[in-house]
């Protein structure tokens, strides 16, 4: 997030950290020194480095990875073999798993969603139709 933020002139000034998801983490961007940066930026910064230091990031990276390429081959056997198959949620993250694992309409006939304001709109990136549960 530094990265994307000094790229655009801006700089983190302040990270709030929220206990939704499981654990998310609020980001607060300005103007490169227009505001004090606090101490809540550095603290990450020091916590990212030493999850990093003890191999943590790689190896969430590298299981993400790997369940991401598994999903993507079953869903494509599954599919091969004529079977149905059907997402349960269009949530934000579950269409980032199906962009990552490179699933499209050929494969997932539907996704149903509970949320009226999702129905007869399509899963962003793998154009699947999303459809009410019941």
């Amino acid at each position: 997030m530094a990265r994307l933020a000094k790229d655009h002139g801006l700089e983190i000034f302040r990270i709030a950290e929220a206990e939704i998801h499981g654990g998310s983490v609020c980001f607060f961007l300005g103007k490169k020194g227009i505001r004090p940066v606090e101490s809540s930026v550095t603290n990450m910064v020091r916590r990212e480095h030493e999850l990093d230091q003890a191999g943590m990031v790689a190896s969430f990276v590298t299981g993400a990875s790997a369940a991401t390429l598994e999903l993507g081959a079953m869903v494509r056997t599954l599919s091969a073999q004529g079977k149905i198959v059907d997402c349960y949620g269009a949530s934000a993250k579950g269409v980032t798993v199906l962009n990552a694992a490179g699933l499209t309409k050929k494969e997932i006939r539907q996704c149903l969603d509970a949320s009226p304001r999702k129905h007869g709109r399509y899963v962003p990136g793998v154009n699947v139709p999303i459809r009410p549960m019941w």
